[in-house]
């Protein structure tokens, strides 16, 4: 097995390792990020969608929990500059490129069909509509419309994940939109009958993968207290820089690499699985040692968060976890569409230890994502005096030696128990009376 090539974050708090992948997808990602200086992991986290849209309802993983779909929500977050947009576009275009080209062809037969006399036309067939895979803007109604035309499940691509939840200059849904999308999440069945349109918006067996860019301020705006007591925080696997990193041009006219050659030959490999499925369902398994490598993971995370876990982190992690099984069917398809041997001798169909293994590691790496993400919007907000004097506190620090620090910055002693009081089991812990420690 390859080294681990990471992806370090500016700041140091997360890494990427593109070793994830095939050989054949972590060649592109890495020859993409030297040539377009695509930040390596927005580019993983748009292929991971693509990838996922592609597997579509057809295919799933059958195991203890049930059916496992591979449908994913990605928010891909950073700072204005960051470069999030072009990954994101780079990757989608495969899927609009398929779509136009259905369409086309559709338009085509139309126009013959209807030159046709009518006595002709009764005896063949109409052209069907094609089937979309992506989608990039509609109102949740028409999102939903859309899935329940297009059995095999669609994606849906925003360039300003807030879009999504109406908060885009200050427009706010309705709550049963919100629900909706927790309900696409699961694959649960959905039946939409309102007032305002006449056609009742049914579908059995949903299948919606979501992927969107947005700044760290606006993603924590997003996901207020609320959304991430409902759930849908724990929905989202985000792929976070926290500051910008240089992304210095290279400028080369003719590109060294042929990435989207190589990129289009597995999306054409995945399209024809994905067809296939059309007739029979196509099932995955988990072989032995990979039910056995996440059961363990998951204990010993449960294990450890339990001892020195906050709460927050716990319910991430609850909600999170079925993503080890998701990223396990992504990873074991494109194992088997590149050619990839597994570690194991295990047979088509089945995930072996290598997607199981790095599905944990995959999922480790967005629970901590999403534990700096949830802390920034559980923090309380401290004016800039505050901030200075909570930045001066020792690791350990009794009330006493806080109080001296707080009124070198003109804060009074109320002021310093009010505070106290506000980042206690966020920013401090009381570990004995009088007594704290920086979290």
């Amino acid at each position: 097995m390859n080294n681990l090539r990471n992806n370090k974050s500016v700041d140091g708090m997360s890494s990427f390792s593109t070793n994830f992948f095939p050989t054949a997808i972590q060649d592109i990602i890495e020859d993409l990020h030297k040539d377009r200086i695509f930040p390596i992991d927005y580019l993983a986290g748009a292929i991971l969608f693509v990838v996922s849209v592609l597997i579509g309802s057809n295919i799933r993983l059958v195991s203890s929990f049930g059916e496992i779909l591979a449908n994913i929500f990605v928010a891909i977050v950073g700072p204005q500059g960051s470069n999030k947009s072009a990954p994101l576009l780079w990757a989608v275009r495969f899927l609009e490129k398929i779509d136009i080209q259905a369409l086309d062809y559709y338009e085509r037969e139309l126009a013959k069909y209807e030159s046709l006399p009518e006595a002709q036309r009764d005896k063949i067939r109409r052209p069907e509509k094609p089937a979309r895979l992506i989608v990039n803007d509609g109102t949740p109604e028409a999102i939903a419309d859309i899935i329940a035309k297009n059995t095999l499940g669609i994606g849906h691509y925003v360039d300003e994940l807030s879009k999504v939840f109406g908060d885009y200059g200050g427009r706010y849904k309705p709550q049963s939109d919100e629900e909706l999308l927790l309900q696409l999440f699961s694959g649960a069945p959905f039946i939409i009958d309102r007032k305002t349109n006449p056609h009742v918006i049914r579908c059995e067996r949903p299948f919606y993968s979501l992927i969107g860019c947005t700044q760290n301020e606006t993603f924590t705006r997003i996901f207020s207290r609320d959304r991430m007591s409902s759930g849908m925080f724990a929905r989202f696997i985000p792929v976070v820089h926290f500051e910008l990193s240089p992304l210095k041009w290279p400028l080369i006219e003719d590109l060294p690499s042929d990435a989207d050659n190589r990129m289009k030959k597995i999306i054409d490999k995945l399209l024809s699985i994905r067809s296939l499925s059309e007739s029979e369902p196509i099932i995955y398994h988990l072989s032995a040692d990979a039910s056995t490598a996440i059961v363990l993971w998951q204990n010993d995370e449960e294990e450890r968060l339990h001892s020195c876990g906050k709460d927050i982190e716990i319910a991430i992690f609850r909600k999170m976890q079925l993503y080890a099984l998701k990223f396990s069917l992504i990873l074991q398809v494109l194992i088997d569409v590149c050619g990839d041997q597994p570690d194991n001798d295990s047979p088509t169909r089945e995930i072996g230890m290598r997607a199981a293994t790095f599905a944990t590691k995959l999922t480790d790496y967005f629970c901590d994502n999403a534990r700096e993400l949830a802390s920034a919007i559980a923090s309380p907000k401290l004016n800039e005096k505050q901030k200075m004097a909570y930045e001066e506190l020792p690791t350990k620090f009794t009330t006493a030696q806080a109080q001296s620090v707080f009124s070198k910055h003109g804060l009074c002693r109320s002021e310093l128990f009010r505070v106290l009081g506000s980042i206690r089991g966020v920013l401090v812990e009381q570990i004995q009376r009088g007594v704290y420690r920086k979290l």
